[in-house]
């Protein structure tokens, strides 16, 4: 009885917005008019240097040279006084501001900041109160000002070591984390001027739910509001931290007259940086955080024009396979549309039996987690030994209509159950509805610019996404739109990952649209 009421009301509510085009899920709560910095808390406080290089390549496509930016290193401490002190006697041994090194080919230069690591109060699915953890950065260069926020919105990880606020206990600097944390430094060598919105900011990284603090818990995956609340409240509970606490009392610096905050990301970053953006707006957060628009690269803002997209190109070959559960999972875990559905209803027991829905689980496990390329490269290894062969190809790919199960492949690859929202209730039924549900290309218009950036020949993330964004978010929503080759055609959507963050001749699209908005 308990579940025939559940679905009757969820069904209820899914109709009565369908005039929208938008879909609703559950009642998240009311957000906060007023938060008070000391119900968050900061756990950790320290210091960074981050060291960048600068390398010449030669580009086989147009037969020219192209500078590529990579981070290279980041040391991390958790002592600030002790850190600053090294990094003083070091500046002095390289003469004062001489911050670079320089060989045959490519140049180095370094940056210092401070970061934090805070705990903050926010809902989880239920909406019931869940305490989630996230990373902030403020500049070590003696700024007059704090120029700007920026919310940084990671990528899709399927292990807890990558998470934001994990960093400074891995070193790690080799994905878009440490790039977003490169907005709170002086940038460059030579010093960028401190009126440029692109440095001495405070960027704030939150750990989406099912990592960091909530290692344990399962990650909502693509749950676009409920992530996008969390982001929310992480940003204004870390602003209101770097304000008031008195830990780093010492070491902040005041925002200057005029300050902006944005919302950036690329991937599910992408999308959750779209979704942020919406929250704010919808919730009349616009001026409390001074909120000027989004950048979003190669988000998937449509799920529904995502997934047919598997199915209807590229000859239904998926170059990331575990998308296709990490989706379903996320669903499975966290929609109401699904809650009475299972994994096997959607994949084939094969693709299941690989192990890959196991691996995904095992994100908190430091002996078994995997990131996405671990996941390829284990799919590889799968069939180099002659395994699962009926639903793996070489290199860690698969057919989707090998992963799929019949009915649910028909149901998706049918035209005609796409022209409304189903009207009854069923396996492929409440699939449909789950990611219409969270389809962040209906039911608003920006009220401020949202900068697209998508690349043409993504796979992973389709560029339908962007069409669709573009097409349904004007007139507030552009879309920059990169070259059927960045490069390497292998590189596909993380190379254009890449390059949305780092560019070509150090000039990169994030840089380029995060200006504009921040001007």
């Amino acid at each position: 009885m308990v579940k025939f009421s559940l679905k009757r009301m969820v069904f209820a509510i899914a109709m009565t917005c369908i005039a929208t085009g938008a879909l609703a899920q559950v009642n998240l709560g009311d957000v906060p008019r007023e938060i008070k910095f000391e119900d968050a808390s900061i756990e950790t406080f320290g210091h960074l240097t981050m060291t960048v290089t600068d390398s010449v390549v030669f580009n086989t496509e147009n037969r020219s040279y192209d500078t590529l930016r990579a981070i290279t290193n980041m040391e991390w401490f958790t002592d600030p006084g002790t850190a600053k002190m090294r990094t003083q006697a070091r500046d002095e041994a390289k003469g004062g501001n001489n911050r670079s090194d320089f060989m045959d080919g490519q140049s180095s230069s370094w940056s210092d900041m401070y970061w934090f690591r805070f705990f903050y109060p926010s809902i989880n699915a239920n909406g019931e109160p869940i305490t989630l953890s996230a990373l902030a950065a403020f500049p070590d260069e003696d700024p007059e000002y704090i120029n700007n926020v920026i919310i940084g919105c990671h990528v899709t990880i399927t292990s807890n070591k990558e998470a934001p606020s994990e960093y400074y206990l891995t070193g790690s600097s080799l994905t878009d984390v440490g790039m977003l944390m490169w907005h709170a430094s002086s940038g460059s060598t030579f010093h960028k001027p401190e009126s440029n919105p692109l440095y001495y900011n405070l960027v704030i990284l939150p750990d989406y739910e099912g990592y960091g603090l909530t290692k344990n818990l399962p990650h909502p995956y693509l749950y676009q509001e409920l992530t996008a609340r969390q982001v929310v409240d992480a940003t204004r509970y870390g602003i209101a931290l770097y304000q008031n606490s008195p830990v780093i009392a010492e070491y902040r610096h005041p925002f200057r007259p005029g300050w902006k905050t944005a919302s950036v990301g690329y991937s599910q970053g992408g999308s959750v940086a779209m979704a942020t953006h919406r929250f704010i707006e919808q919730n009349g957060l616009d001026d409390e955080l001074h909120f000027a628009g989004s950048v979003c690269g190669d988000g998937p803002y449509d799920p529904i024009a995502h997934v047919r997209y598997y199915i209807r190109e590229n000859g239904g070959l998926l170059n990331m396979p575990v998308v296709l559960p990490l989706i379903l999972k996320g669903m499975l875990d966290s929609n109401p549309y699904m809650r009475e559905h299972k994994m096997e209803d959607y994949l084939v027991k094969s693709f299941i039996d690989t192990g890959i829905v196991q691996w995904i689980v095992d994100k908190n496990d430091p002996g078994k987690e995997k990131t996405t390329d671990d996941i390829t490269d284990a799919l590889d290894a799968l069939y180099e030994n002659g395994q699962f062969l009926d639903v793996l190809l070489d290199d860690g790919k698969a057919y989707i209509y090998r992963l799929m199960t019949p009915e649910v492949y028909a149901y998706f690859s049918n035209n005609d159950n796409f022209n409304s929202l189903p009207t009854t209730r069923g396996v492929c039924e409440d699939l449909h509805l789950a990611l219409e549900s969270n389809n962040l290309t209906k039911g608003w218009t920006p009220t401020h610019p949202v900068k697209l950036w998508h690349y043409r020949s993504d796979t992973v993330v389709p560029y339908d996404n962007a069409t669709s964004a573009n097409t349904n978010l004007s007139p507030q929503c552009s879309l920059y739109t990169a070259g059927d080759n960045i490069i390497d055609p292998q590189w596909d959507h993380v190379g254009g990952g890449r390059v949305f963050y780092t560019g070509l001749n150090v000039g990169s699209a994030e840089n380029e649209m995060l200006e504009q908005i921040l001007q």
